[in-house]
């Protein structure tokens, strides 16, 4: 179902007729989105302004990042596509100054649908006894700071990010993904890197010689995830209910994938699919999107609905993520092994009548906070994807007035489609988000609720 006033902003003369009008409807910004694959310069064509002290912190390594990346590092031109500033070595309220400075002078240039990344300081590893808690306060600031930002920027289409860096790790991939066209729908965020990373990264065919699981890959978003995984060269395990079978072969069809028709509703369920990807192993990747609601006030909530949701949302994922390092079952997870779970907004600011998938996908945000800093699965990153509000079959089937209001309400004002949720799957399954585990990646234009 498409969206009216996108469609309406579309038309120049109706934008201008609506703004003259003083009516506050909201008329969002057609959002520039990247169809094709990653590319080594995925920042050709873009004019990017560089702030930050050039002796200091990151600078020299991000503007050699961008050079790589074909970007034009621009010192004043009237247009800007995006905008980077290395504010990690600011370290007391007054050096905020200086962002503050170089934004402000710049903002102005920036086109509809640009992109402003502010790289920080992670001190998450540092000794407690060597942090200097100005400092911290000064790097925490940088959150409200880009958080503000990002709804500034929303009207426009236009998106700002923050990454907090430790010493040492390739910055590459982030750079790519944050000031490109791949993360259009991804505003307002934190995402820390402060992994190592040893693989040289690739910028083409990311997943080429991987095979990565994909479960509720019939339709919608885990459909759109296969075709990226197909798109970027990996070898696509299909996975869903044997109902589902008609979509899912259609989809195999077109990815050149595999099909597993599995109810992992079924009391051996785990088992089953342990069984089918040992043939496949090892696996590369997996993307645990399957997952379904079954919305009551808790007070009209039965144990079913309780019970079904709490199995399917988190205790079949987890399950099968230990079950896939266990020695008994042969390793069939591969040693660097990407893990992506589909969170969602709701498991991070609750919502009414949903009490079950709200706690099922909160759980699933502590649990890879948990698994990355376990060790149990050596070398394996997990991360969790939280959609905000995406135009699928089941938002179509909200209220009218429902979906409207659930698609304006973030900063974007509009709703993202399947393939924005891909994008950052696919940035989290490849070697480019390397430097990143544990970590939750919020897909919503920067829904107004929850961080």
């Amino acid at each position: 179902m498409s969206d009216f006033f996108l469609s309406l902003s579309r038309n120049t003369l109706a934008r201008r007729m609506v703004k003259k009008s003083g009516l506050p409807i909201p008329m969002p910004q057609n959002l520039k989105r990247q169809k094709a694959p990653w590319t080594h310069q995925t920042l050709a064509g873009h004019k990017i302004a560089l702030g930050g002290h050039e002796n200091g912190g990151f600078y020299g390594v991000l503007a050699g990042i961008l050079t790589d990346a074909g970007a034009e590092i621009s010192g004043d031109p009237p247009k800007l596509d995006g905008l980077v500033f290395d504010a990690s070595s600011l370290d007391t309220p007054q050096s905020l100054k200086g962002l503050f400075e170089y934004i402000h002078d710049r903002v102005g240039k920036l086109l509809p649908c640009s992109h402003v990344l502010v790289i920080g300081r992670d001190f998450s590893q540092e000794h407690a006894e060597e942090i200097d808690p100005l400092a911290v306060a000064t790097q925490e600031a940088l959150t409200g700071f880009v958080r503000s930002l990002a709804k500034e920027m929303g009207s426009r289409g236009s998106t700002a990010n923050l990454v907090m860096a430790r010493d040492g790790v390739d910055l590459g991939g982030m750079i790519r993904f944050f000031l490109s066209h791949h993360s259009s729908f991804v505003s307002g965020q934190e995402l820390h890197a402060a992994g190592s990373v040893e693989a040289v990264l690739r910028f083409e065919k990311m997943l080429e010689g991987r095979t990565i699981l994909v479960t509720g890959a019939a339709q919608g978003i885990g459909a759109a995830i296969a075709r990226r995984v197909a798109a970027e060269g990996g070898k696509v395990l299909l996975l869903d209910r044997p109902q589902e079978m008609p979509a899912l072969e259609a989809m195999a069809r077109e990815v050149h994938g595999t099909v597993l028709p599995i109810d992992l509703l079924k009391v051996d369920a785990v088992e089953q699919t342990i069984k089918k990807l040992r043939e496949w192993a090892p696996i590369h990747g997996v993307v645990h999107n399957a997952g379904i609601t079954k919305d009551k006030t808790i007070f009209k909530m039965n144990a079913e609905k309780w019970d079904s949701v709490m199995s399917l949302n988190l205790d079949i994922p987890t399950s099968l993520t230990q079950m896939m390092f266990g020695k008994e079952h042969d390793f069939v997870a591969a040693k660097n092994a990407s893990f992506v779970y589909l969170s969602s907004v709701s498991g991070i600011a609750g919502n009414p009548g949903q009490t079950n998938y709200a706690a099922t996908k909160a759980g699933l945000i502590g649990y890879v906070q948990a698994m990355a800093r376990s060790g149990k699965a050596g070398e394996s990153r997990f991360n969790c994807v939280a959609p905000g509000f995406i135009e699928t079959r089941m938002t179509q089937a909200m209220p009218m007035a429902v979906r409207e209001f659930a698609r304006r309400f973030n900063s974007l004002n509009q709703a993202g489609e399947p393939d924005d949720v891909a994008q950052a799957v696919i940035f989290l399954l490849s070697d480019v988000s390397a430097c990143v585990t544990g970590q939750t990646l919020r897909v919503c234009g920067q829904n107004l609720v929850g961080r």
